[in-house]
């Protein structure tokens, strides 16, 4: 594993704090964190909540009504969840660094409660790590004593532990004997990271933060020397030169014609390949690669809130030396109620500023999502677990589409001869002012399919990309051939609202996405037979689904108000 950029880590046990909640997530965004060990996160209804934000992803025990530990992962970061260990008190997660090696980190809380420590899925998380040859680093609360952790004095738990410690050739990675627990009568040492023999030498910076955690707990600093991939470059869409992207297009497209112009289906292929690439070649000149910025601002953070961190920091390093804590209390209530009003401010801010329909509808799907997250290890059908995103992949395909990823498997091809019924009714459906129409009917930044053409790129097309969808329509209605690329899905993966357990594969839904070419001609066919056959021959009242305003919903609703007709007429024949 090549050591030559750190990732910073930080681990605390929030107390189940609103605002140590926002204070760590306000350091995770301000200081580009990587990782965060948490123990005791703040959760309501059984979902932890206040450390989530745009750049990372939130992994904890969905089955628990109170999970006391959860991982935060920064999203540049190529991970996964070990389900094996995901529990009310463990969550691992198995990192995957820049050359291809695996790395285990893992947040853990041991219960005060027991006589022992650490608990047994703790045991099972260093075999795993052992028989795997992973390197491992464990941040975890150890409720438990020992001075060769920088602790007091030693209890049995410490002993217990130290016993585990030292039979696992583990080593503790806390530098002196600052307490990373803190209160106005007792200063402990509670908080310890660990780490295998794999990942000796791989840590560095250890240090317990002056940063107010808002907890009785302090945060732990450190950083690892491991290098992760690097942030990749992006295209932003909405970014892109039009007038540029028009002006490649209009010089490009016309070599579309010497690839071929024969009515047959390799003709099609040709031309549609063609005209793909032109127009993805285009919108390369029109929107370069650009690279993101790692480090990112807290949205709410205000001006007051630094000079209160400043002044509550000052007042804990005084009431630390004087034991007079009064002062620190009051500030740090203060500084508690600031982040509290600064959150709600900034949320209410963001929400009168949703001004279209379709903006309201995606922050109601946001906060409906809930507690999903597609981050986990799938089971499979023999019980074990995928160990990367390409197992998880075939899993969740092997689930949902069992018949498309056979190896042996042809698509059956049909030739048809078109005559000249089949040339009318092609010309006749497609022209300039049909694809218009279809093409203006989808929002300009839908996601696009496998072929990456997403609606602005045909809009902006104009008429110099027109007649080329009109001829590549056509063909393929005459002909009835689907081209290959139109064939191709790009399926993405949701996870069920409500569900209790992500690692199985039901547990998702396919969406599918497909050519928004296919998608337009898919639109004026509809159109076609809703404002012509269908008026000759409307479908059956009982007919719901693939309508307008019908659903599974209105079928239930019908048959349910025909029972209760029947049962009605029934009741009064009875008494009649």
């Amino acid at each position: 594993m090549t050591a030559t950029t750190n990732i910073e880590v930080a681990q605390v046990n929030l107390h189940h704090a609103t605002a140590a909640s926002a204070v760590i997530a306000s350091r995770f965004l301000s200081d580009n964190l990587g990782i965060l060990l948490i123990q005791e996160p703040w959760v309501y209804r059984g979902e932890v909540r206040g450390l989530n934000t745009r750049t990372s992803k939130v992994i904890w025990d969905l089955s628990s009504e109170r999970p006391r530990s959860c991982v935060v992962v920064r999203n540049d970061i190529d991970f996964f969840c070990i389900s094996e260990f995901l529990t009310q008190d463990l969550v691992a997660v198995q990192v995957k660094d820049k050359e291809g090696a695996d790395f285990v980190l893992a947040a853990a809380y041991f219960p005060g409660e027991t006589t022992t420590a650490p608990p047994n899925e703790i045991h099972h998380l260093m075999e795993y790590c052992r028989r795997n040859k992973l390197p491992l680093v464990l941040g975890c609360d150890a409720n438990a004593h020992h001075t060769e952790w920088g602790s007091t004095d030693c209890n049995a738990r410490g002993e217990s532990l130290l016993e585990f410690i030292i039979s696992n050739n583990l080593s503790i990675e806390n530098v002196g004997c600052e307490p990373t627990f803190i209160t106005s009568t007792r200063r402990e040492v509670l908080d310890i990271t660990l780490c295998n023999e794999l990942m000796s030498g791989l840590i560095s910076q250890w240090r317990v933060s002056k940063e107010p955690s808002m907890s009785d707990h302090r945060i732990i600093r450190f950083a690892m020397k491991v290098e992760v991939k690097d942030l990749l470059l992006v295209r932003i869409p909405r970014n892109t030169k039009w007038d540029v992207f028009r002006e490649t297009l209009e010089l490009n497209i016309s070599r579309v014609r010497q690839v071929g112009s024969d009515a047959t289906p390799l003709g099609l292929e040709s031309r549609l390949a063609a005209t793909n690439q032109f127009i993805i070649d285009a919108y390369h000149c029109g929107c370069p690669l650009k690279s993101t910025t790692k480090r990112q601002g807290c949205p709410w953070w205000t001006s007051k809130l630094s000079v209160l961190r400043k002044s509550v920091r000052r007042l804990f390093n005084k009431a630390k030396r004087t034991g007079n804590w009064e002062e620190y209390r009051q500030h740090l209530t203060t500084y508690n109620k600031e982040i509290r009003s600064a959150k709600t401010s900034s949320f209410r801010k963001f929400c009168e500023n949703v001004s279209s329909t379709p903006e309201a509808a995606r922050l109601h799907k946001a906060l409906a999502r809930g507690k999903t997250d597609t981050a986990l290890a799938i089971k499979r059908s023999d019980g074990t677990y995928t160990t990367n995103a390409d197992e998880r992949a075939m899993a969740l395909l092997l689930e949902h589409f069992p018949e498309t990823i056979r190896d042996d498997q042809i698509p059956p091809v049909v030739a048809h001869k078109p005559d000249r019924s089949d040339w009318t009714a092609a010309k006749n459906l497609f022209n300039a002012d049909s694809i218009k129409w279809a093409l203006a009917s989808f929002s300009k930044y839908k996601s696009p399919g496998a072929d990456g053409i997403f609606p602005a790129l045909l809009q902006q097309g104009g008429q110099a990309l027109l007649p080329y969808l009109v001829g590549l329509m056509r063909d393929s209605l005459a002909l009835s051939y689907i081209p290959s690329p139109w064939r191709i899905a790009r399926v993405i993966f949701i996870p069920k609202v409500g569900r209790k357990d992500y690692s199985l594969a039901k547990s998702f839904r396919p969406i599918s996405l497909t050519s928004f070419m296919l998608k337009g001609m898919e639109k004026i066919i509809d159109n076609h037979i809703r404002s012509n056959a269908l008026k000759v021959t409307p479908l059956h009242a009982n007919q719901h689904a693939y309508r307008a305003g019908r659903s599974t919903n209105t079928a239930l609703y019908q048959l349910t108000a025909e029972r209760t007709r029947w049962r009605t007429m029934r009741l009064r024949y009875v008494l009649s």
